[in-house]
């Protein structure tokens, strides 16, 4: 394969996933126009994840760990093995995500062609597995799952177009967007590089105080503030097994009153990761029409929390108490290092 070609590292992490991997890594392995090493954490599978993907191809370079790592801890392990065998970029995919065979290489070479960009998103369709299967195909005809991460002015992050249906081809245009979701994306490394947090002793691209839930919006943040830019490709197509996805009407009604009844870790740590975020990038909020819907909303939340979800407040307050140095020691590096650093570097 000629040596041109973008060198990228596809990541992968598993947790008793084998359902989707005999669907999901033909599409891993036949990505083209890029060359590309597939790495493979595996977060303590109790089913046969491993042995299905060390029978795939020898191709595959799986990592086997003892316990959960969760997605920042995961992904950074295998950022760090990208790094270390030189590649210039990462694609940080689910293992619940099916691929296009040019999705790498459409993400890729708009990368290359916007120098300030650090990060990239195709058109990730809603993947309603295994229904599609069953009917053998998989189209553009399907609800969005995502096309990137919007943020508002009272910091409500979103996956754009997320519900709706965009034909291949009818009006989407290539865009900017705030963030990239971390289900099918594709990162520079030299960026990742330039704002990480180093607060361990070891690079975290992915902060580790968010294991699971709105890890990629923090990344997204960050990278944003240092000055770097997104890239959304709707010709580069991909299908996503969402489980979980906000809803809208009546629907929105029913997923609130399931949250009420039956009270789930997801929005519990979802609430008090957003919470970090928010509290980590308040140095940023220069202008007031930033900081008073903020707290407008910070307020609005937190009475509906203590009225209906008080588990939620409490993982909050859980995670102050129990990582307050952490916390405060990356703010300080973020504003002390890293965002300084990378500016100074892109200009």
């Amino acid at each position: 394969m000629p040596a041109t070609l973008p060198h990228v590292v596809l990541g992968v992490l598993t947790h008793n996933s084998s359902r989707y991997l005999p669907h999901t890594v033909p599409s891993y392995l036949a990505q083209r126009g890029v060359r590309c090493q597939v790495l493979v954490l595996d977060n303590a599978s109790s089913d046969d994840t491993c042995a299905l993907l060390q029978r795939s191809s020898p191709a595959i370079t799986v990592v086997q760990s003892e316990q959960n790592l969760g997605f920042s801890a995961g992904h950074n392990a295998l950022l760090r093995l990208a790094v270390e065998q030189g590649a210039t970029y990462y694609a940080c995919i689910n293992a619940d995500c099916l691929l296009a065979p040019d999705y790498l290489a459409q993400l890729c070479r708009a990368l290359e062609n916007t120098p300030d960009a650090a990060s990239a998103t195709g058109h990730v369709y809603r993947w309603y597995f295994p229904m599609e299967l069953f009917l053998c195909q998989l189209s553009t005809d399907l609800p969005t799952d995502t096309t990137g991460i919007a943020m508002s002015r009272a910091h409500h992050w979103t996956d754009i177009a997320q519900g709706q249906r965009v034909l291949a081809g009818a009006g989407s245009t290539p865009g900017s967007p705030w963030g990239v979701s971390g289900a099918a994306a594709v990162y520079k490394l030299s960026a990742l590089e330039a704002t990480a947090h180093r607060v361990t002793g070891q690079a975290e691209y992915f902060d580790e105080l968010i294991n699971m839930y709105k890890e990629d919006v923090e990344l997204s943040y960050r990278l944003r503030s240092a000055g770097y830019g997104a890239c959304y490709v709707p010709t580069a197509h991909a299908w996503h097994d969402r489980t979980v996805a906000s809803r809208s009407g009546w629907g929105r009604i029913v997923q609130l009153w399931e949250r009420i009844t039956d009270p789930q870790l997801s929005s519990q740590r979802s609430y008090a990761h957003q919470r970090y975020i928010v509290w980590k990038y308040r140095p940023l909020w220069r202008s007031t029409a930033r900081k008073w819907p903020t707290w407008w909303r910070i307020l609005w939340q937190w009475l509906y929390m203590l009225l209906l979800e008080p588990q939620c407040l409490r993982a909050w307050w859980r995670l102050q108490r129990e990582e307050k140095p952490a916390m405060l020691a990356k703010q300080r590096e973020l504003f002390d290092r890293i965002l300084p650093i990378a500016r100074q570097g892109q200009h």
